[in-house]
C-alpha cells in the first residue's frame, strides 16, 4: 500500500486525524436526498478519503469506465443434478481464493457440462480474469491463472478490462487500501453485506499509463515474491526448531 500510494501521489488521512474519529457529523439534506440514507455512508472519514484521492497525481475514474465486461455468477440448485464429484468444469466460490490472490482448484466443486455451457454460460472464466467478491467477503480478490474450464457463484463478479488496463495492476489496486475505504463505505448494511453491479461500477480507481502500470506490477510482484520467500523460510526455521527441541527432550530421557 505504501509503495502504491506513493507512485499514485495519494496521501490518505492518518488514523490519528480527528476527522477519522468523529462519530457525530452534519450533512445538508440536499446531499442525501438523491442518494443513500444510511449514516455510515456520510461519515467524515469517507469525505476526507475522497478528497485525498481527488488530490492525487492522477484524475480518479470509476471501475465502470475501464471494464470491457462485468458479470456475476449464479449457483445451481443444491442437491440437484447439476453437480458431480469430479470432472472437468470447476465451480469457484470465495472460499477457493487463497491469500496470494490465486484461485485454489484443489477443493473446488464440479458442475456438469450442460450447466457450465448453458445455464451459467455468461459467467464462464478464462485465464487472466479478475475475480471480485460482492457478497459476504466483499472485495476479496483473485486472479484466475488457470487453463481449466471454470465458473463462479453469485458471490463473485468476473471483471474483464479494456485494452488500456493491465489486469494484474487492477487486481493489485482493487486489493489495496484505496479500494478498502470505498468498499467499506459503499457496502449495504445488511446481515450479509453486499455490492450490486452498479455500485461495483462506481468504485474509484486510478489509471496511470500502461507503462506505469507495468512498472508498478513488476515492483509489487517482487515485493510479494520476497514476502512469500520469507514466509516459507520462517516455516522451515520453525519446523527445524521443533525438531531440535524434540531431540533435546528425548535425548535427556
Amino acid at each position: 500500500d505504501e509503495y502504491l500510494l506513493g507512485e499514485l501521489g495519494i496521501n490518505l488521512p492518518v488514523k490519528s486525524d480527528n476527522v477519522l474519529q468523529n462519530r457525530i457529523f452534519v450533512r445538508q439534506f440536499s446531499e442525501v436526498v438523491k442518494g443513500r440514507f444510511d449514516a455510515e455512508y456520510y461519515q467524515d472519514k469517507y469525505i476526507a478519503f475522497e478528497k485525498s484521492i481527488a488530490n492525487g497525481a492522477y484524475k480518479p475514474l470509476k471501475i465502470g469506465d475501464v471494464i470491457a465486461s462485468v458479470v456475476s455468477g449464479a449457483t445451481p440448485k443444491a442437491g440437484g443434478d447439476d453437480y458431480e464429484y469430479s470432472g472437468k468444469y470447476h465451480f469457484i466460490r470465495l472460499t477457493d481464493f487463497d491469500d496470494d490472490m490465486e484461485v485454489n482448484l484443489s477443493k473446488s466443486l464440479f458442475i456438469k457440462k450442460r450447466v457450465h455451457e448453458k445455464g451459467l454460460r455468461r459467467s464462464m472464466l478464462k485465464k487472466g480474469d479478475v475475480l471480485f467478491g460482492i457478497a459476504g467477503s466483499i472485495g476479496k480478490m483473485a486472479i484466475y491463472s488457470h487453463d481449466a474450464s471454470a465458473n463462479i457463484n453469485q458471490a463473485i463478479a468476473r471483471l474483464r478490462f479494456k485494452d488500456n488496463v493491465n489486469s494484474v495492476y487492477m487486481a493489485y489496486l482493487l486489493n489495496s487500501v484505496i479500494l478498502k475505504y470505498s468498499i467499506e463505505r459503499n457496502k449495504r448494511p445488511m446481515a450479509q453485506p453486499n455490492l450490486n453491479m452498479e455500485e461495483l461500477k462506481q468504485l474509484p480507481i486510478i489509471l496511470p499509463s500502461l507503462k506505469k502500470q507495468a512498472e508498478i506490477v513488476r515492483h509489487i510482484t517482487k515485493i510479494r515474491a520476497k514476502v512469500k520467500q520469507l514466509q516459507q523460510q520462517a516455516r522451515a526455521n520453525l519446523e527445524q526448531a521443533k525438531e531440535e527441541v524434540e531431540a533435546m527432550i528425548f535425548g535427556e530421557k
